[in-house]
């Protein structure tokens, strides 16, 4: 099995990412607080009944079939408010995934996470380019590429008050896509990928076997699906035995799976810079440069100088900015 693994992590490397031919699907699982899933975590800590606010009694989740129930449209937007406080609240966005993930090339990373997690945890490098778009809300988004990641979350966005949660919201994203309403660059991604890869999803769901027939079709070219499982997938592996999707179980945590393509001899990754280390590098450069200017400063002629002295100046305004911004970072 571990040679098998191995044999597919390079053949996914060689082929698919380096080739800007591998779509990554992170889901919903991926998040975790004190090992429980975010809707599963922010569930617990709703009160049993509080009056006309969100509680257990007008918001239900069922932790099985993890598919939420609401009262009403109403109780279904305070909803999307509160949980998007307690997420932002509680992630880590230190967390060091987060930089292997930006640096590992997709060109696209469709996200299922309920918020704007990925743009947030992304936003602290430089030297990277990328764009954060969701469904039912960006008709048009970028062309995906190495240079450009395209972050999608295609169940929409807490934030923006969207977000397929209910059995009602999973049969209107079905009726979404049965108009073709996916924008034209996120298709032709998924047309063109060589390579699905899935992590942070349970395949014992319906709706996630769902999600793979609906973009198997809009591939339709025999994409290879790579599904990061921690679970034992033989029971699932008799369950999709005699569908037509190309499906390979790794049995491996989805945070190690992504670790171990960070780490693999043959991808070319991107080149991401943490902030913090970035700001750092730029004050001590511009320190450096100024106190060679202070040492050359003695020997030249007033001419000189004026000029030396305007650059000195210009210098430490950068250096102000760039203080500034890594102070703003540590707090």
């Amino acid at each position: 099995m571990q040679e098998d693994y191995e044999s597919k992590l390079n053949e996914l490397v060689e082929k698919g990412l380096n080739k800007c031919s591998c779509v990554l699907f992170i889901g919903p699982e991926f998040i975790k607080f004190n090992g429980k899933d975010c809707h599963l975590a922010f569930y617990d800590t709703l009160p049993e009944e509080d009056g006309v606010n969100v509680d257990k009694k007008k918001v239900r989740y069922d932790a099985d079939e993890k598919i939420w129930h609401f009262d009403s449209k109403k109780i279904q937007r305070e909803f999307y408010i509160v949980f998007s406080e307690f997420i932002e609240k509680t992630r880590d966005l230190n967390n060091p995934v987060f930089h292997k993930l930006a640096s590992i090339p997709f060109p696209l990373i469709v996200s299922l996470i309920p918020d704007d997690t990925l743009n947030a945890a992304f936003l602290q490098y430089e030297n990277f380019n990328f764009s954060f778009k969701s469904f039912m809300l960006d008709n048009e988004v970028p062309e995906p590429s190495r240079d450009h990641l395209l972050i999608y979350n295609i169940y929409g966005n807490i934030i923006n008050r969207t977000y397929v949660a209910s059995h009602v919201d999973y049969l209107n994203f079905i009726m979404e896509y049965a108009k073709e309403d996916f924008p034209k660059n996120f298709k032709t991604a998924i047309k063109k990928a060589s390579y699905l890869v899935f992590i942070g999803f349970e395949f014992d769901k319906w709706y996630n076997i769902l999600l793979l027939y609906i973009l198997n079709i809009i591939n339709n070219s025999g994409v290879e699906n790579y599904a990061v499982e921690e679970q034992s997938a033989e029971e699932l592996y008799k369950k999709l035995s005699d569908s037509d999707l190309k499906l390979f179980f790794i049995e491996k945590n989805s945070e190690q799976f992504i670790d171990d393509l960070f780490k693999n001899e043959k991808i070319a990754l991107r080149e991401i810079i943490p902030q913090q280390e970035y700001l750092k590098k730029k004050i001590k450069s511009i320190q450096e440069t100024i106190e060679k200017i202070k040492d050359r400063y003695p020997h030249c002629d007033p001419m000189e100088q004026r000029r030396l002295q305007l650059d000195m100046e210009t210098l430490e305004k950068d250096k102000n900015v760039f203080i500034n911004r890594l102070n703003k970072k540590g707090k």
